[in-house]
């Protein structure tokens, strides 16, 4: 399984969060050797939108590692988890790249919108889950506090914390540069929790 080592050529693809920290997150990624050579965010695209460019295939061309984050516009839309489960699905199956990581929806102040993104996140977690494909919370990588005035997008503190922990999560997927290092604190219950299994990987990591 080739994750995230130096060398490995990843593309990042999203929405507006992904606008956001896209670009955060490639230097922190490069700084340990690992080559962006692309960061695609697209504001107001839904996992839809991009199922139904057909832009997904050559997005995803040439690169080792596929980081989609996407799901928050889902949430917005008139889109029901198992019609979202669905499209999820579907755009796996267009991804031309060897590995797939998906990142859920962040935090948004609103309660109404909020309980819509954790429904995308659950109906994404099933999904990845059962294709044997990571998931990382992007809730769990987020705070209320840092939002801007919009609820859902972030302050520029924000972002960065936001691409720090990302990068933190897939640095340390399983056989990546920080995933040895990351064993022993996380079994001697250390400030994150995986779970491993046949089905599927996820990341969470606990609010600081």
């Amino acid at each position: 399984m080739k994750w995230l080592r130096p060398g490995v050529r990843v593309a990042l693809i999203g929405d507006s969060q992904m606008q956001g920290m896209g670009q955060r997150l490639a230097r922190l990624l490069q700084q340990h050797g690992v080559s962006v050579p692309l960061v695609e965010a697209r504001s107001g695209w839904s996992t839809r939108g991009y199922l139904q460019s057909g832009d997904i295939p050559a997005l995803t061309r040439g690169v080792d590692v596929a980081v989609i984050e996407l799901g928050g516009n889902d949430a917005a839309g008139n889109i029901s988890p198992e019609a979202h489960a669905l499209d999820v699905a579907s755009l796996l199956h267009q991804v031309a790249a060897a590995q797939v990581v998906w990142v859920g929806p962040s935090v948004s102040s609103d309660p109404a919108f909020e309980r819509r993104r954790q429904q995308m996140r659950e109906a994404q977690q099933r999904v990845l889950s059962r294709a044997g494909k990571p998931w990382i919370s992007g809730a769990s990588l987020t705070r209320v506090a840092d939002l801007n005035d919009s609820g859902v997008h972030f302050t520029p503190v924000g972002y960065d914390r936001f691409a720090a922990g990302l990068a933190e999560a897939l640095l340390r997927l399983p056989g990546g540069i920080g995933w040895e290092s990351w064993v022993g604190p996380l079994a001697a219950g250390g400030a994150a929790a995986v779970a491993l299994g046949a089905a599927g990987w996820y990341f969470t990591r606990r609010r600081r």
